[in-house]
């Protein structure tokens, strides 16, 4: 299973923790879980040059993380703090 196909819980949490947030520890934040936490990832993706866009067209809620060089990945989660992770491992695979 590839990372940004996880479930929410703590091995996306780590995965996200190191390859967005250049977290190396075990206890990282609940990213995929807790929308507060997953709000810095967005903040830590701000600050590299993305902006987000959230959409909810049906039960599953979709990120789209979008540059200004018009590079842009999308990802829907179970929650929107799910879908933000998904789609913040998927910015940081490319």
């Amino acid at each position: 299973m590839e990372n940004h196909e996880l479930p929410a819980g703590r091995e996306l949490d780590r995965a996200v923790g190191k390859r967005v947030m250049g977290i190396e520890d075990r206890r990282v934040p609940e990213y995929s879980t807790n929308l507060l936490d997953a709000w810095k990832v967005i903040e830590k993706l701000n600050a590299r040059g993305f902006w987000i866009r959230m959409e909810s067209p049906s039960v599953r809620p979709e990120i789209q993380l979008i540059r200004s060089d018009g590079f842009q990945v999308a990802a829907s989660g179970e929650t929107p703090a799910h879908a933000i992770c998904l789609a913040a491992l998927k910015a940081a695979s490319v």
